[in-house]
C-alpha cells in the first residue's frame, strides 16, 4: 500500500470512524451560517443551544472560537470547538462552500454510549453543503427516521480531509483512552459517497484488559447512502430494489489482539466487492423487531415470526465478492500455537458461499499432541436451498421435527480438497497424505447422486496401525511404510433407474491393487431424500452385475509363500486346497459350474499371482432384499433363483 504526500492512503470500515468524520462534517457546515438556537420540531422550545466565544470575518475568511453546541436534557450530547477557520467561504445556492476549514480541540461527548471523541486538529478541503438552519442542526430521530442533520450530511461534498488523531475514551473520571487512531484520511465526499476513507492506526484497550492494534486500513468507494437506507423508511422506500454496491474493496493491515486467554495477530484482512439491497421490511418495523427479540430476557423462540422475518431480511440482502484473512496466528495459553497462512471466502451471500478455502494450516493434534502442517483446504459451492418449508412452519410456532423429510433444507457442496497433510505422531512416526478429495457435481434430496472420491499419497509408518496382527503381517513382508491411494465413483442415472459403483479402487504400494465395481437396478430417487430412509428404499432394488480385479504388488506372492510355509505345505498343495474350498462353499450358493470357475482362477492365481478378474453376470436382475441378510439366511428358493441369474467369467493372467 502506498502512502500519497498529503493525505494517507487508509480507511477504517468501523462505525465508530464514521461518526467521528461527520463530527468534522458538522463542525465544517458552521462556518456558513448565522449561529443561533434551533427550534424543535413544534416550535415549542429550543432544542439545541449554540454558543461562540469571537466570531471574525475578513474577506472570505472566518473564524469562530470556542463554539459550543448544546441539545437540552441530562446525558444529552454536546460539542465544542476550540477555534474554526475557514478560508474561501462563499455561498453556494442555498448552502456554502469554503476552500478549506480547519478546527481545532473538537470534543463530542455524551449520548447514550457514555463516550467523548477528541479530535486535537483536523483540515478539510474543498468543502460544500447545504446550510445548516436552525431545524437542520436537531438531532431528533425515531426509529425508521434519520435526524435532518443527518440527511443533510448524505448532501455534503469535502475534496479530502486529514485527522491526524482522533482519541476515544469514556466519560468515567480518570478513564484511560479506549481507542486511538492516527492519521484518518477522506478523499472525495460526494452525495454521500466517499472515493477512500481510512487510518494510518489503531490502538484500543478494553475495560478488561483486551488490547487491539492495527496499522494501516483502507475502504473504498463507500457509499454512506446504501447503509442509510437501512435507517430510513423514507430512504428505504426510494431504493431500487437490486443491490448496491456499498464499497468495491477494504483492507486492514498488521491486527494484534491480547487478553487474559492468549493472542494472536493477522497480517491482512480484506474484503472486495460488498453490496448490499434494500431491507425487505421497514427499517422502523426492523427496529422494532429487534426490539422484540432484545427484551425481558426473550430468546428467538419467544417470537417466531419475528425472527424468521429477520432471518429472511438478511438473507437476501447482501453479497460480498471476496473475504480473506492472511497470516492468522493464535496463540492461547497453554497450547500450542495455530497458524493459518490464508483464509478465503470467495461469492459469499445468503443463500451460499463459492469456495472457503484455507492454506497453510499449522498447528498440533489435540488427541496425539502431534504437529501437523497442511497445505491447503476447501469447500465448493456451499449452499442452503428449500429453506422456505422450514422457515414457514417455525413462523407459525411450529417445530423443524413437524416437516417431512422431503422438506428439510437441502444442504450441499459441490467439491472438497485437501493437500499436503504433514503430521508427526510421537513414538510412531511422520504420517503423510498428498491430497483427498470429494466431488459431488449432482444432488436429490439431501445425498449426492453423483460421488467421486479419491485419496492420493497416503503414506503411515506400521507404528500407527493398531491391529497388531495387521502389524505383523506388513512386518513380515518387509514393509516399513503402508502406502495407499484409492478411488470410489458412484452414478445414479435418473432415467433408467440405475446405480453404478466404481470402478473402486485401492492400492496399497507395494502390496497389491484392487478394483472392483457394481451395477444395481430399479433403484428409486428415495433413495437419495434422507439417509434414514435409504436402505428401505434400496429393498426393492435388484442386483445386475460386479466385477473384481487383482494386481500383485509383491506383497500378494509375498503372503502367499509365507502362509504355505506356515502351514508346511507346497504352493501349489496350498493352492489346491484352496480351490477345493471354494468350490465346497460356494457351490450351493452359485452353482458347482460357478464355482468350479472360481476355484479354478483362483488356483491359477496362486500358483502365479500375477493379476485376476472375476466378472458377475446375471441373465436377469436379481432382487437384493434376500441378500442382504448373508448367506446363511437365504432359503432353498432364493439360492435356486441366484444358481438360474448368475454366470461368472474369470480372466487369470
Amino acid at each position: 500500500m502506498k502512502a500519497r504526500p498529503h493525505l494517507p492512503r487508509s480507511t477504517g470500515p468501523r462505525p465508530g470512524l464514521r461518526r467521528r468524520a461527520a463530527a468534522v462534517l458538522l463542525a465544517a457546515g458552521l462556518s456558513g451560517v448565522a449561529l443561533q438556537p434551533a427550534a424543535a420540531f413544534d416550535g415549542s422550545a429550543p432544542a439545541v443551544t449554540i454558543a461562540t466565544g469571537t466570531d471574525t470575518v475578513a474577506g472570505d475568511t472566518r473564524v469562530l472560537t470556542d463554539v459550543r453546541i448544546a441539545y437540552p436534557g441530562a446525558g444529552a450530547p454536546a460539542i465544542t470547538i476550540g477555534k474554526l477557520t475557514a478560508k474561501g467561504l462563499k455561498q453556494r445556492g442555498e448552502g456554502f462552500q469554503a476552500g478549506e476549514v480547519t478546527v481545532e480541540k473538537v470534543l463530542v461527548q455524551g449520548g447514550p454510549e457514555g463516550m467523548a471523541v477528541e479530535i486535537p486538529a483536523a483540515t478539510l478541503r474543498d468543502v460544500a453543503g447545504p446550510a445548516l438552519g436552525a431545524a437542520s442542526l436537531s438531532t431528533q430521530a425515531s426509529p425508521g427516521h434519520l435526524p435532518p442533520i443527518a440527511i443533510l450530511l448524505l448532501q455534503a461534498t469535502c475534496g479530502a480531509a486529514d485527522i491526524p488523531q482522533v482519541v476515544v475514551h469514556s466519560l468515567a473520571p480518570s478513564a484511560p483512552p479506549l481507542a486511538t487512531y492516527t492519521h484518518v484520511a477522506l478523499d472525495r465526499l460526494e452525495s454521500g459517497k466517499a472515493a477512500r476513507l481510512g487510518f494510518d492506526g489503531l490502538d484500543s484497550k478494553s475495560a478488561d484488559g483486551a488490547h487491539l492494534t492495527a496499522g494501516q486500513a483502507e475502504i473504498d468507494n463507500l457509499d454512506f447512502g446504501a447503509l442509510a437506507a437501512w435507517l430510513d423508511d423514507a430512504l428505504a422506500a426510494a431504493a431500487a430494489p437490486q443491490m448496491k454496491p456499498v464499497y468495491s474493496s477494504f483492507e486492514l493491515n498488521d491486527v494484534t489482539f491480547a487478553d487474559a486467554a492468549g493472542s494472536g495477530s493477522v497480517n491482512r484482512i480484506s474484503g472486495r466487492d460488498f453490496e448490499l439491497g434494500p431491507p425487505g421490511i421497514k427499517p422502523s418495523q426492523l427496529v422494532d423487531l429487534l426490539g422484540h427479540l432484545g427484551t425481558g430476557g426473550d430468546d428467538a423462540s419467544a417470537h417466531p415470526a419475528d425472527t424468521v422475518r429477520l432471518v429472511r431480511t438478511l438473507l437476501s440482502a447482501f453479497s460480498l465478492g471476496n473475504l480473506r484473512m492472511d497470516g492468522l496466528v493464535v496463540d492461547e495459553d497453554g497450547k500450542p500455537p495455530l497458524g493459518i497462512g490464508l483464509i478465503r471466502a470467495e461469492a459469499l451471500s445468503g443463500s451460499g458461499i463459492g469456495e472457503l478455502r484455507f492454506g497453510d494450516i499449522s498447528g498440533t493434534t489435540r488427541d496425539e499432541n502431534a504437529p501437523f502442517t497442511l497445505g491447503s483446504m476447501a469447500l465448493r459451492d456451499l449452499s442452503v436451498t428449500d429453506l422456505d418449508p422450514l422457515l414457514d412452519r417455525v413462523a407459525a410456532g411450529g417445530q423443524p421435527s413437524d416437516l417431512g423429510e422431503d422438506q428439510y433444507p437441502k444442504v450441499r457442496a459441490s467439491g472438497f480438497a485437501m493437500a499436503d497433510f504433514v503430521a508427526q505422531i510421537p513414538d510412531k512416526g511422520e504420517v503423510r497424505v498428498g491430497g483427498f478429495t470429494i466431488d459431488a457435481p449432482d444432488w436429490v434430496g439431501l445425498l449426492p447422486s453423483t460421488l467421486s472420491i479419491h485419496l492420493g499419497g497416503l503414506s503411515s509408518p506400521l507404528a500407527t496401525i493398531d491391529d497388531p496382527e495387521s502389524r505383523a503381517v506388513f512386518e513380515r513382508l518387509g514393509l516399513k511404510l503402508v502406502e495407499i491411494n484409492a478411488d470410489i465413483d458412484l452414478a445414479w442415472k435418473e432415467a433408467e433407474q440405475t446405480l453404478t459403483i466404481g470402478p473402486a479402487s485401492l492400492d496399497i504400494g507395494d502390496f497389491a491393487r484392487f478394483e472392483v465395481g457394481a451395477t444395481f437396478g430399479n433403484v428409486p430417487r428415495s433413495v437419495f431424500v434422507s439417509p434414514a430412509t435409504s436402505i428401505v428404499s434400496l429393498l426393492g432394488a435388484d442386483f445386475r452385475g460386479a466385477s473384481l480385479h487383482v494386481v500383485d504388488g509383491g506383497g500378494l506372492g509375498k503372503l502367499i509363500a509365507l502362509s504355505a510355509s506356515d502351514q508346511k505345505v507346497t504352493v501349489q498343495q496350498l493352492a489346491l486346497g484352496s480351490t477345493l474350498l471354494a468350490q465346497s462353499e460356494l457351490g450351493a450358493l452359485l452353482g458347482d459350474a460357478n464355482a468350479r470357475t472360481i476355484g479354478e482362477a483362483i488356483q491359477a492365481f496362486i500358483v502365479r499371482p500375477d493379476a485376476l478378474t472375476i466378472d458377475v453376470h446375471t441373465r436377469r436382475p436379481l432382487p437384493i432384499a434376500p441378500l442382504l441378510g448373508g448367506a446363511e439366511t437365504l432359503g432353498d428358493s432364493d439360492r435356486r433363483t441366484i444358481r438360474d441369474s448368475v454366470t461368472i467369467d474369470t480372466k487369470p493372467e
